[in-house]
């Protein structure tokens, strides 16, 4: 029979055309192909932008790993903790050999009650709040020269150093801790030198 490529097109009751279906076929072909060709498009920036991001997490874990390399063999320990004084996870391997322990986790002020007494540690309590309320950047130096600035610990003569850091827009403080037991070990020696060549 017959094939036809017109058909009349109503509207409820209301006509309104004749529409040409091999016409109407070809234009939905080629919206398709338009579709087809917009999603692939979005498929490849999909795929540049993951490709993208994953080299700049590696670029920053490579940076991580760099900068905790360098803490991890200075001759220094490195720790922090914002306004709740808990020690942050990512603190140096010094730490660790300094406390005999894993400070990670750990309240700063409770570590530190093992070698500080009450009164010393009433002080810093004060002074760290203080620290984390102020808003100012001078009066901020004015507090950390407040603290305890050494500290005997496990045997050892450790200088204490804070500085003010900053962490996702909120203040923090880092803690550096500088073995200096031999230092002060050959200075006695040479007070003691100089006590007895005085006799």
């Amino acid at each position: 029979g017959k094939r036809y490529d017109y058909v009349l097109a109503f509207d409820g009751r209301k006509y309104v055309g004749v529409i040409s279906i091999h016409r109407f076929l070809d234009e939905l072909s080629k919206l398709n192909e338009a579709q087809i060709s917009l999603l692939k498009d979005q498929h490849k920036k999909l795929i540049t932008l993951n490709e993208q991001e994953q080299k700049l997490r590696r670029k920053i874990e490579y940076q991580a790993d760099s900068v905790r390399n360098l803490l991890d063999n200075a001759d220094q320990g490195f720790l922090w903790f914002g306004s709740d004084l808990v020690i942050k996870k990512d603190f140096s391997y010094k730490c660790s050999e300094i406390f005999n322990s894993q400070v990670g986790g750990c309240d700063y002020l409770e570590l530190m009650s093992n070698f500080w007494a009450d009164d010393k540690i009433d002080v810093c309590r004060l002074t760290f709040d203080s620290f984390f309320k102020n808003s100012s950047s001078l009066t901020d130096n004015v507090y950390l020269m407040l603290l305890p600035q050494s500290c005997q610990i496990n045997n050892r003569h450790i200088a204490i150093q804070y500085r003010r850091i900053d962490h996702k827009g909120k203040k923090a403080l880092m803690v550096i801790l500088s073995d200096q037991t031999e230092r002060v070990k050959m200075q006695e020696a040479l007070e003691f030198d100089r006590y007895r060549q005085r006799l």
